[in-house]
């Protein structure tokens, strides 16, 4: 019987030209797993950038409503809504389309500008002030409403809202209210009940032997003095009396005695720490170097402005080189 002989010539290459082909099905399908995650993360980057651009927005315009109420005190509906114009108010910045910039008082911002009756009588309310520094006092509130709608080439849009209020605080709820500097020195026991500010400088002071109890809020825009008078006169000369602060309204519920955590006694003026003073020496109209600042003021007293002429407060953030006057722009506006 006759054997057939069987040729295996040329199976090497084809079972290379198989595993040639295996190996670029693995590579395309590497390449476009690799150019689909760039992508991703490209889109992903461009969101982040839509994003943060929206918000830039959002503050560009809160800031911008905040330089309205400096500026004009009482601004009209149409003065705030101005402010939502994107050619002249919106953040100027390359590739960046603002397809909705709106700010509107008391309406949403899919409304109109509604007018200054409008807004007086349908928007503007009248009510106590519940949280932040303010809390407490009654004002005028104003609702503002505000969106910023960013697009990038690449179609990437973020629309970013903010809602805020503006309180107008009349000041004749203050017990005192001041434009220049404020002392108290009585010669004897004196309660003081109601909220007290000055736009300028505090003397908190009582006469040797007597004690002096604040049961509501204190501010100052400028220094606290405890170490002399106005006058020059030291107050270790017959103004060592005893000054209570409360921490919160009628904290001192019984004058003259302090509570700890409640009702706190201010150092002595002859202490080493200026008796809670802001600074270590006199008091001055202008800004004084941070050498001579009191870092344990921080702990009594916030630092705010008011404006009486059109009964609107404007709080000033708490510098550590705190008499640069720096202004920062919040309390007016409750988030």
């Amino acid at each position: 019987m006759q054997k057939r002989k069987v040729h295996s010539r040329g199976f090497t290459l084809i079972a290379s030209l198989l595993l040639l082909l295996l190996l670029s099905g693995i590579a395309i399908g590497l390449m476009m797993m690799v150019n689909t995650e760039g992508k991703v993360g490209s889109t992903d980057i461009q969101n982040n950038v839509a994003f943060h651009v929206a918000e830039g927005g959002i503050e560009k315009m809160s800031s911008d409503l905040a330089g309205v109420f400096q500026n004009a005190q009482s601004p009209s509906a149409s003065q705030i809504c101005n402010l939502g114009l994107p050619t002249t108010n919106g953040p100027s910045i390359v590739g960046v389309t603002w397809t909705q910039f709106v700010v509107r008082p008391g309406v949403p911002t899919s409304s109109g500008c509604p007018t200054d009756t409008q807004l007086q009588t349908n928007y503007e309310k009248w009510g106590t002030i519940q949280t932040g520094p303010n809390a407490g006092l009654y004002a005028q509130v104003i609702p503002i409403n505000m969106l910023a709608t960013a697009s990038l080439p690449g179609g990437q849009e973020v629309s970013m809202t903010r809602s805020a209020q503006v309180a107008l605080i009349p000041v004749f709820q203050f017990g005192v209210f001041s434009e220049s500097d404020l002392a108290f020195y009585p010669g004897s026991n004196f309660n003081f009940t109601g909220p007290v500010h000055t736009n300028a400088d505090f003397y908190p002071f009582a006469g040797t032997g007597a004690t002096l109890t604040f049961h509501n809020k204190l501010s100052a825009y400028g220094n606290v003095i405890r170490t002399q008078l106005p006058n020059g006169w030291a107050a270790s000369s017959n103004y060592t009396g005893t000054v209570y602060v409360p921490s919160a309204v009628n904290d001192c519920s019984n004058p003259g005695t302090g509570v700890a955590g409640n009702c706190t006694a201010m150092d002595s003026v002859t202490a080493s720490d200026y008796g809670d003073g802001s600074v270590t020496g006199a008091g001055s109209a202008t800004a004084q170097p941070s050498s001579t600042y009191n870092q344990q003021l921080a702990e009594l007293f916030e630092r705010h402005e008011l404006d009486d002429s059109q009964w609107k407060l404007r709080q000033y953030g708490f510098r550590s080189t705190r008499n640069r006057r720096d202004k920062a722009f919040h309390a007016v506006r409750q988030w």
